[in-house]
Formats: C-alpha cells, sequence, structure tokens
C-alpha cells in the first residue's frame, strides 16, 4: 500500500491485532502517536518488555488503543520484529536488547494518511478473496512455504500454500 497509490485499498490479514493496529492509526492517530512515544520512553528492559506482554496477553479489557500500542512495542522491542503466538493465543516472543530502538512516528504519520483510503478487515484468504472485483489489483503475501508456519494460532503450511494457489487460479 505504502508504494502505491489507488483509489482504495482493502487490507486484509487474520491477525487481528495487526488489524487493529492499522485501525487505530488510522482512526486515532494523534493519541496512537502520544501513547507510544511514551511507552517507548519509558519501556527500554526486559522486565518492563515482560510486564507490556503479560498485559498484552492477560487483560480482556485492555482498551484497543492500547492493545495497538503494546502490539507496536513488542514489535520494535522483540526478537527481530517477529509476531509469534503461542497455542494459546498469547504473544510470545521474547525480548531483544536494543541499544536504541526506533519509532517510527515518520512512518506511522505516511501509513494514517494513506489508510484515509483503506478498508481493514480480519479476514484468511478465502474470505477477503469473496471481496474482490474484477479489475481489482490484489497483492498477496503469505508466510514462505516450507518454513516455520506458526505465526498465530493457526497454520499456514503446504495445505494452505496449494488452497490459496488453487482459489488465485479459479
Amino acid at each position: 500500500m505504502m508504494n502505491t497509490d489507488y483509489p482504495s485499498y482493502l487490507i486484509a490479514d487474520i491477525n487481528a491485532d495487526l488489524i487493529n493496529l492499522y485501525v487505530q492509526i488510522k482512526e486515532q492517530e494523534d493519541a496512537f502517536l502520544a501513547l507510544a512515544a511514551q511507552l517507548f520512553a519509558r519501556n527500554k528492559t526486559k522486565d518492563s518488555y515482560t510486564a507490556i506482554r503479560a498485559e498484552f496477553n492477560n487483560d480482556p479489557a485492555l482498551p484497543l488503543l492500547h492493545r495497538a500500542v503494546y502490539f507496536l512495542y513488542m514489535n520494535r522491542h522483540g526478537y527481530r520484529g517477529v509476531c509469534r503466538y503461542n497455542l494459546k493465543g498469547g504473544f510470545n516472543v521474547p525480548f531483544k536488547k536494543i541499544a536504541r530502538p526506533y519509532f517510527p512516528e515518520k512512518e506511522i504519520r505516511a501509513f494514517a494518511e494513506k489508510a484515509r483510503r483503506a478498508t481493514f478487515v480480519c479476514a484468511g484468504f478465502a474470505d477477503t478473496l469473496k471481496l474482490v472485483q474484477r479489475g481489482d489489483v490484489i497483492y498477496i503475501d503469505p508466510p514462505y512455504d516450507g518454513t516455520f508456519t506458526k505465526y498465530h494460532t493457526q497454520d499456514f503450511g503446504r495445505p494452505e500454500h496449494i488452497e490459496l494457489a488453487e482459489e488465485v487460479e479459479s
């Protein structure tokens, strides 16, 4: 989306946390950035990362804005920017000590601007492909085939790659 210029976008992912991040940036850009800047400035240790991850995983009443900010924080402070969940749905990426984690304010502002033309949907590829129309440009980015398949609570392995290929070809 960021390196294109279409009149509108449909962005879909099976990961509800990722879609929530996008929605919160689109709808609450300034509040998101203020909260994120504060969180990044004050929480640079493994202990603070672990506490934030525990709250993210265990507080069902966590406001969606905070959940999105925590998700970004964990992505920037977790091991190699990986997004991974355990079978219970808990984010389980370990802390990665970084001297000065980059706070992507300019990129978030640019994304928020472009997101005004986007609709965000939490859905798998089969449901998402039902929403496209003739003439739409489709960009699909599944996990690499034959590598780690448990980025989310649902696998995306060889059978899912085959199903996706068949859906796209039809």
